[in-house]
């Protein structure tokens, strides 16, 4: 007998895909989908973007939130330089 197991969770870590024995002793394939935060929309593999918040008040921690590339975009803000130094020419 083959199942297969989603999980729905809205805090998704990592993509999981793993060959897991079941109590009969035959492997069941099991996928993690990653859920957008705002919308509940599902992130296709690839897509999508975690956005960090850091509060002035160090108290309070961080949060973070995954959303789709259209809600990012929509969220607005200013773009950052990236870090490093720039790739020699060839």
């Amino acid at each position: 007998m083959n199942c297969l197991l989603l999980d729905f969770s809205k805090r998704v870590e990592a993509v999981t895909l793993a060959a897991t024995p079941t109590t009969e002793g035959n492997p069941v394939a099991r996928k993690t989908i990653r859920v957008s935060d705002k919308s509940g929309e599902e992130i296709p593999d690839g897509k999508g973007a975690t956005v960090r918040i850091t509060f002035a008040d160090a108290r309070k921690g961080v949060r973070e939130l995954d959303v789709t590339d259209a809600e990012a975009e929509r969220l607005g803000g200013r773009a950052v330089a990236r870090r490093g130094r720039k790739p020699k020419a060839a």
